[in-house]
């Protein structure tokens, strides 16, 4: 079983799939003509590939072939670009900034970021001031990050400028890691020199994870390791992930590969794949496939999943599928929930679907469930979307409640909406009794 990360973890190892593109040959910072007055915008840096085990990460939005024509005249100063309502004309004016910035100028900056209070803007603002720093002095990067307090702030100080030491001067940057205390900074550190080092050498990259003890979960780096490997040589990077110990690591790694090559040539994965005896490391492979299948063509990916023997892997699958396939289109995921036979696997999979469409149409989703026969799954479906809806809007999803809904499904959705309440009321009732007690009166009361 892949083991599930803590939240601080999960921050960590986001930030550094922000941040480790920077330093990784996504961020390119031009050196500038003596008469030149603007540079060129560098594209956004991407996220790492599968920066955790289901290969699920979406990459973060780039500002490639922007027009950087001198009619465009960027701000000069760092708050009115943040300021830019217009997404793309933020991140072309924020790092056309960044990349005339001299390396004494970014300690202010990124103090003044920071005081913004770190909302996901600010996130990849700091990523493109901290790789601009690390390319210009990786070593005042270093330690301005050791003396650093803010945790959000430090993390992604740490995987840039390890990163940025790793590219320049790969002994220096594994020498400064042996002296690090802090076990959060010294895994994302790790993780940074390793991300590193794998695209040039992946045998080493994965060498050192193994050679470093670790108070983290760090298993989920072989997935991104071995997809940098698949990008280049799918074949050899499969063979390799097989030769891994049994277990998460091998795991990891398969689905590492098989995301990769599944875009890069998806029918020489498939033949591959059936040349995997059964098993966990087959089932595995096969799940990284079609993770990123699903996400290209979800349709097809189905297709390929009806033919496969019935298995506790397949049911695994399908499920999969439908979470990610309704998050783009719940009409076809339906058609394709419809279609299953009744059951666990269709009573989970229509509550996945239900869970993303009430994310996106709450009303939507409550109509169909509206018309599906009274039982169990359906109490269990108008608890989830009451949830869902009322984490948006509270008293919209009561009045659906009262006016829609009666007994025992009713009374199974108000102890979710009170969860929602007492989470987003400032001051809700002492206890989830009372404010129980508060949603159903308002609820009886839109009913009437």
């Amino acid at each position: 079983m892949i083991h599930m990360k803590s939240p601080i973890v999960l921050l960590a190892t986001g930030l550094l799939g922000l941040t480790v593109g920077l330093v990784a040959g996504h961020y390119w910072i031009p050196t500038p003509a003596a008469s030149s007055t603007r540079i060129a915008s560098p594209a956004v840096a991407t996220t790492t590939p599968n920066a955790k085990p289901s290969g699920l990460s979406s990459p973060v939005t780039t500002a490639e072939n922007v027009d950087s024509s001198p009619a465009t005249k960027t701000p000069h100063d760092l708050q009115s670009i943040l300021q830019e309502p217009n997404s793309f004309h933020k991140i072309k004016d924020l790092y056309n900034f960044v990349d005339t910035l001299p390396a004494g100028e970014i300690p202010a900056l990124l103090e003044q970021v920071k005081a913004r209070g770190m909302s996901m803007d600010d996130y990849q603002t700091i990523a493109a001031l901290a790789g601009r720093w690390a390319e210009l002095d990786p070593e005042a990067t270093l330690a301005y990050t050791e003396k650093n307090t803010d945790p959000q702030l430090s993390y992604s100080l740490t995987a840039t400028a390890y990163g940025a030491l790793a590219a320049s001067n790969p002994d220096k940057a594994l020498a400064a890691l042996q002296k690090m205390t802090d076990p959060m900074k010294r895994n994302i550190a790790l993780q940074s020199i390793a991300m590193q080092f794998a695209s040039k050498d992946p045998t080493r990259a994965i060498e050192l994870i193994k050679s470093q003890k670790s108070t983290g979960n760090n298993q989920w780096i072989f997935s991104s390791i071995f997809s940098v490997w698949a990008a280049k040589d799918p074949l050899q990077a499969a063979q390799a992930a097989l030769q891994m110990p049994a277990g998460d690591q091998r795991n990891i790694s398969l689905q590492g590969v098989m995301n990769q090559w599944g875009q890069k040539d998806r029918s020489a994965a498939l033949d591959w794949l059936k040349n995997v005896p059964a098993g966990a490391e087959h089932d595995q492979a096969e799940q990284g496939l079609i993770s990123n299948w699903s996400f290209t063509d979800p349709k097809a990916a189905a297709g390929y999943i009806e033919t496969l023997p019935n298995s506790n892997h397949k049911s695994d699958l399908m499920r999969n599928i439908v979470f990610q396939w309704a998050q783009r289109d719940v009409q076809g995921a339906l058609a394709w929930v419809d279609k299953m036979p009744a059951g666990e696997v269709r009573s989970q999979s229509l509550q996945q679907l239900t869970s993303q469409w009430a994310n996106n149409d709450p009303k939507a989703a409550a109509a169909y469930v509206e018309g599906l026969p009274a039982g169990e799954a359906k109490n269990n479906l108008v608890s989830s979307i009451a949830s869902t809806w009322a984490g948006k809007d509270i008293y919209a999803a009561l009045d659906w409640l009262g006016k829609n809904t009666e007994g025992e499904a009713r009374n199974n959705a108000l102890q979710s909406v009170a969860y929602q309440w007492a989470r987003n009321d400032p001051q809700p009732p002492s206890n989830t009794a009372k404010l129980c007690r508060k949603a159903k009166a308002v609820t009886i009361s839109s009913a009437l």
